[in-house]
């Protein structure tokens, strides 16, 4: 369980730290955005390339989303390549990128119903790119040429599919006698000049930027929009960490109920086996009784055999006148007369009592041996559970002398058993204040009842932590200095835990990182927040 609640920890951070940077990357969209309308502003004022045509100008002014930007705004040629990516951009430099086809053809019918002019268009979702032709490729390898144009400007990884578009397989070389012999390929030179695939080459002076004003605001926009990208890659990356930690959590959260499941099992299992050995108890009793009828019943009936002695065997001869032998068999039936009534059937009764007492006894020998393994499977949980218990008390005791040592500047806590070794007993807090004698709870003020009570909740939550604590007004009986310490070590606890505290007591709240408070308002309950984190 500490193991899982240590995930659900792992995936609240990572949900935060993932809301934060989408947050940032909102705030970042946001900003970029403000860059592109005021690099347009500024070409549009009289940047390098002039004013931008009215329809372009009038298209980037209606903010539409994925209306991106012109391609001149959003793409940055690497430091010395600058005249190429002019003279090569050309005509293209006011080249609108949008997101779609949709949405182009719709600022098309803006256009034409405002009779505003034409925009060239670059929708994202349509551009079909082709390969470099078999001339550039050969070209590319010859002295002085140092590549594709497009791999020395750089632009936000969305825009890259309307640079190459424009550009396609545009080289730059380090001038015109480095490609004199190259035909069938369009190559612009790092001095601007321009060598179109059918011939044609355009060439001369290019005059510098004067703009200065207008080029920072494009270095700005770059710097954000590689932030931005750089944001997005983060967002990818907490976001697949995310999904593995939550798979993992609900991996772990679901052995935990097995494992919860089986606990029950085994724990139905021990009162089942705690029942049986009642009623072995119980049964035992009634065989004891039993038995002892029986060997009671198997003594008269030995007694009975005893007392009848042996029959001696008959005579062939009988001594003696009739008249004696009429008396002796007068004395013989008063003898069996004196002797009473005779069970014929006693021996039988009596191998029938020792079979019995004998099946009684295997019987009673069994019901011992499991008598004696449930004893010893009751003894071994009894014994794991008063380690677990004595174990986890003293952990607790020692969280709890650290953190009333830290609330009060020194004296000591302790737990302890009201029975020591019972543990059914009572659980005692003894305290010792600095400079006072040991003594219980029940001894102390309220306000040192009440850190007592704070250090011993936050002892339970730092040996088994939880995702989230509420404290309801926990400071109420406490002085200034005394909410001052709790204020700080609430906010250590909050730095691996969220720390809710109702409390209106003003050193807590001067410490939290963010606020609310209910005000009444136009008959109705209004909240309101401050983040105070950030006002520090």
């Amino acid at each position: 369980e500490e193991d899982l609640t240590e995930w659900i920890r792992r995936v609240e951070r990572l949900r935060a730290e993932l809301g934060g940077k989408e947050a940032a990357l909102k705030l970042l969209e946001r900003e970029v955005q403000t860059l592109r309308e005021a690099v347009a502003a500024l070409s549009r004022a009289g940047g390098e390339r002039g004013r931008p045509p009215e329809a372009v100008a009038a298209v980037l002014e209606l903010g539409w989303d994925g209306v991106i930007g012109t391609l001149a705004e959003l793409a940055r040629p690497q430091e010395g390549f600058e005249l190429a990516w002019n003279a090569a951009l050309g005509a293209h430099a006011h080249d609108l990128v949008v997101a779609s086809r949709e949405l182009a053809l719709s600022c098309v019918r803006y256009l034409k119903e405002r009779g505003i002019g034409r925009a060239r268009f670059l929708p994202l979702d349509r551009l079909l790119l082709s390969p470099p032709s078999p001339q550039a490729l050969k070209a590319k390898g010859l002295p002085g040429v140092l590549g594709f144009l497009a791999d020395f400007v750089d632009c936000p990884p969305e825009v890259r599919p309307a640079l190459l578009y424009v550009l396609g397989d545009t080289l730059v070389a380090e001038n015109l006698e480095a490609v004199r012999t190259v035909e069938g390929v369009r190559v612009v030179t790092l001095e601007g000049d321009l060598l179109e695939k059918g011939g044609a080459i355009w060439g001369g002076a290019s005059r510098p930027s004067r703009n200065p004003a207008l080029e920072a605001k494009r270095e700005e926009l770059r710097r954000r929009e590689e932030e931005r990208a750089r944001l997005s890659q983060e967002l990818e990356r907490i976001s697949a960490e995310l999904a593995k930690a939550e798979e993992e959590l609900s991996r772990r959260s679901q052995a935990l109920q097995e494992f919860r499941a089986t606990r029950a099992k085994e724990e139905s299992e021990l009162f089942a086996l705690r029942e049986r050995r009642r009623e072995i108890y119980r049964e035992l009793e009634r065989k004891r009784t039993a038995l002892s009828r029986h060997e009671r019943e198997a003594a008269e009936l030995k007694g009975e055999l005893a007392a009848l002695g042996e029959v001696p065997p008959p005579k062939e001869e009988v001594p003696g006148t009739p008249e004696v032998l009429q008396a002796r068999l007068r004395q013989i039936e008063r003898e069996l007369a004196a002797l009473g009534p005779v069970n014929l059937r006693a021996i039988e009764e009596y191998e029938q009592a020792l079979a019995e007492l004998q099946e009684i006894k295997t019987r009673v020998q069994t019901l011992e041996k499991e008598k004696e393994e449930i004893e010893r499977f009751i003894a071994e949980v009894e014994r794991k559970k008063r380690e677990k218990f004595v174990e986890t008390m003293e952990a607790v005791s020692a969280q709890l002398n650290q953190l009333f040592v830290r609330l009060f500047g020194g004296g000591e806590a302790r737990l302890s058993l009201a029975e020591p070794g019972n543990l059914g007993s009572d659980l005692l807090i003894q305290v010792r204040l600095p400079g006072k004698e040991l003594r219980v709870l029940d001894a102390l003020s309220g306000g040192e009842k009440a850190l007592v009570a704070i250090a011993f909740v936050l002892a339970l939550a730092a040996g088994k932590p939880a995702p989230f604590y509420l404290l309801d007004e926990v400071d109420a009986a406490l002085d200034r200095a005394n909410s001052e310490r709790l204020a700080r070590l609430l906010k250590e606890f909050a730095q691996t835990s969220q720390v809710i505290v109702v409390s209106h007591n003003e050193e807590l709240v001067r410490h939290a990182d963010r606020i609310y408070g209910v005000v009444l308002r136009g008959g109705a309950s209004e909240v309101l927040g401050l983040e105070l984190s950030h006002a520090r």
